[in-house]
């Protein structure tokens, strides 16, 4: 049996090994996004992309902040990604969340966001009625955040957002450091290698 002390040191050496791994998931995921595709470089290149329905890699998270920077997907004129409703949302009918986290949102750094709802939504058109969104693409371009699949990992990516979003359904996630919009896209990412024919 351990001592007290030991366990507590045990304790302490497993959080901050998760907390340092979960607050590199955008870094990894943009690495990973490199292997399983390639960094869009133009504005040229990403409207090519959109508009021969290739699927898109956005990794926007901050480094050593899972509670800034949005990652997601484009594929089919849709996006693909965790977002947050408040429960008359959800109740309302107009969107159709694929997996709605057991938990409202507890911590973020922006209040209104606490007692939200986590969902992840597989067929959301909404950002090509947002304004400026040609402005938000060309900025995430210069960044290097935005890849495109190969389509050898395109051809198994609908298998692999069905299946972590079963994942997220049916596990007690909580939104933060447990699971966010950069761990959904990682661990996306990750399912393309698995099931890679």
């Amino acid at each position: 049996m351990l001592s007290k002390d030991k366990a507590a040191s045990e304790i302490q050496n497993s959080w901050f090994a998760f907390t340092t791994a979960r607050r590199a998931d955008c870094d990894n995921a943009r690495a990973l996004a490199s292997v399983v595709g390639r960094k869009i470089t133009s504005m040229g290149d990403t409207i090519y992309c959109l508009q021969n329905n290739k699927i898109i890699v956005q990794v926007n998270g901050v480094t050593g902040d899972p509670w800034r920077g949005h990652s997601c997907f484009y594929a089919d004129n849709v996006r693909k990604h965790m977002v947050f409703l408040t429960a008359a949302q959800v109740e309302s009918g107009r969107y159709t969340p694929d997996a709605i986290s057991k938990y409202p949102v507890q911590y973020h750094p922006e209040p209104s966001y606490i007692g939200k709802w986590p969902v992840i939504i597989t067929d959301d058109n909404t950002f090509m009625k947002t304004q400026g969104f040609d402005s938000i693409l060309q900025h995430l371009c210069r960044k290097g955040r935005l890849f495109v699949l190969h389509d050898v990992y395109a051809a198994v990516f609908e298998n692999a957002i069905r299946l972590e979003t079963i994942n997220y359904k049916y596990r007690p996630f909580t939104y933060g450091l447990h699971y966010n919009c950069n761990r959904f896209v990682i661990n996306v990412l990750k399912r393309l290698i698995v099931l890679k024919p």
